[in-house]
């Protein structure tokens, strides 16, 4: 909270430390309340204007500073409803029972300091200065079921790694491995980020179409067995991994083999209409 919450002690709560003193027993404070009443304090006030919710006290203890005590108190508000937070109240007894004293209390005349939502927990620390006589008087009673809490949620907020099911640093960067691996699967180390498939396909974003019409350009394949008996321009003979080209003439009409150190191969395959 940004805005100074400096509670005052009301003229109830001055009236029962001087009754406690004379009883010579210390006034026993129990309970934080919150509201969403507006208003300035003139230490009058018996109550909260809108109490909303309260809780026991559970953590307290009396510290010297510069010659004075200062009250610091903690309370756990469970996030059971929604309100906006604008006046605090500190109790001896429980708020609104009978013979319970609101001891001290902060408001703001308007707007809110806080907001309290459903299922969020609100863990509140206080300090409150007050003079070294009153804080002998006082007596911070600390609820146990409560500290029990308290002791939980402290436990689990120092503890080294309290949500196991989560990433840090460490696990993080193990799955990241994994997933990394998972995702390489074995590739070469030539070929197993994007920008080395990047590159051995040439950057070329239509690669598939790219190689399709290549593959489309390409010399047909032919068994020897079963050749064209017309012209289908350059053809791949599969026995002999040759190329073979169509020749057509008033002397031949059929396929040719490729030349053979520099001379036209004296083999030919006519067409077959040629072999009548």
């Amino acid at each position: 909270m940004s805005t100074q919450l400096i509670m005052k002690i009301t003229a109830a709560g001055y009236n029962a430390l001087a009754n406690q003193e004379n009883t010579g027993l210390q006034l026993d404070l129990t309970h934080f309340q919150f509201g969403s009443g507006n208003r300035t304090p003139d230490g009058s006030e018996l109550a909260l204007i809108t109490p909303q919710q309260a809780s026991a006290i559970t953590d307290g203890q009396k510290l010297p500073v510069n010659g004075k005590l200062q009250l610091r108190m903690s309370a756990l508000f469970e996030g059971v409803s929604s309100y906006p937070i604008s006046e605090i109240g500190i109790w001896a007894g429980v708020p609104g029972a009978a013979g319970s004293v609101l001891f001290a209390y902060w408001s703001q005349p308007n707007g809110k300091v806080a907001e309290m939502s459903v299922g969020v927990d609100f863990f509140y620390t206080h300090d409150m200065p007050v003079e070294a006589a009153v804080g002998a008087a006082l007596n911070i009673i600390i609820d146990p079921s409560a500290s029990t809490a308290v002791a939980l949620m402290t436990s689990h907020t120092q503890a080294a790694d309290p949500h196991a099911q989560y990433w840090n640093d460490a696990r993080g960067g193990a799955k990241i491995q994994t997933a990394i691996q998972a995702l390489i699967g074995g590739a070469p180390g030539a070929l197993d980020t994007l920008k080395e498939l990047a590159d051995a396909i040439g950057d070329d974003a239509n690669f598939a179409a790219t190689v399709m019409q290549q593959l489309a350009a390409r010399p047909a394949i032919y068994s020897i067995s079963a050749l064209p008996n017309a012209d289908k321009g350059p053809i791949i003979v599969g026995e002999v991994a040759e190329v073979w080209r169509w020749s057509a003439s008033a002397y031949f009409n059929g396929l040719i083999l490729p030349l053979i150190y520099g001379h036209l191969s004296k083999r030919h395959w006519p067409a077959r209409t040629a072999l009548g």
